[in-house]
């Protein structure tokens, strides 16, 4: 079944530099930073696999934080939803064991992201079939990940086409694009263009450039909710030492 261009419709935008800094701030900072980054904007923001303490600190803070879970760790979902935490996700690397997880987090009422891990190395039809397992298991979102950029937009369309000849109209599409070659906007964009709504980006690491995907699509008209200038005062909160509370004090105001 095939999707329009998805111009009229709000991109969700999913943030995950917060993984990408761990290990150079500690929680007040990535605290702030997510702060930050929610006043400009950001629809979702990617916890640390793991990371209880900052998850507690975002849910009490009301901020839309998503909580990524290894699949063995099914009793995490309900510790996940009780302090707060309404988004997981999920990295797949063997569907027999992303089953009960996601069954759970569906159960849960949580919005469950699944993640093939090695999206790119398997055929469109390949990957398409996977995808289908997982909706069944009740995943809300299926991504294409590319987690070593070797996609281009060829591979990804041919992804997200492979989804609607399987998939129902009902499960979101999302976009997982490492950042190589400066393919990672270009591959995002086709994403968009070919039924992806959720779209992973960074300020940092080795993702698709937060600031710079919203700035294309935001040229070719697309909703997201995100203040391109925001985003680029936010950037440089990294390069420039400590993380100003002032600063996030003003975005979230």
């Amino acid at each position: 079944m095939s999707r329009p261009t998805p111009s009229p419709r709000h991109i969700v935008i999913q943030d995950v530099t917060l993984p990408a800094l761990r290990s150079r701030f500690g929680h007040e900072a990535l605290s702030l930073l997510a702060r930050a980054l929610d006043g400009a904007g950001v629809d979702g923001i990617v916890l640390p696999a793991g990371d209880w303490g900052l998850a507690g600190l975002l849910a009490d803070d009301g901020l839309r934080a998503v909580l990524s879970l290894p699949v063995e760790d099914v009793m995490a979902v309900e510790r996940a939803r009780t302090i707060g935490i309404r988004a997981i996700r999920v990295p797949v690397g063997n569907l027999e064991l992303a089953a009960p997880i996601i069954a759970a987090g569906h159960e849960a009422g949580l919005h469950v992201t699944a993640l093939p891990i090695d999206g790119h190395l398997h055929c469109p039809g390949d990957l398409a079939r996977q995808a289908q397992a997982l909706e069944g298991f009740g995943a809300s979102c299926i991504h294409v990940v590319d987690a070593v950029g070797v996609l281009d937009m060829d591979g990804v369309a041919a992804r997200l086409r492979a989804f609607d000849r399987l998939l129902s109209p009902a499960t979101e599409r999302g976009i997982s694009a490492s950042h190589d070659v400066s393919l990672a906007v270009a591959n995002a964009l086709v994403a968009v263009q070919n039924g992806a709504v959720r779209v992973d980006a960074a300020l940092a690491g080795g993702t698709n450039p937060l600031a710079h995907f919203i700035t294309a699509a935001t040229r070719k008209g697309w909703r997201h909710g995100c203040d391109p200038q925001a985003l680029t005062q936010v950037a440089g909160m990294l390069g420039c030492g400590p993380i100003n509370p002032e600063f996030v004090k003003e975005r979230a105001a």
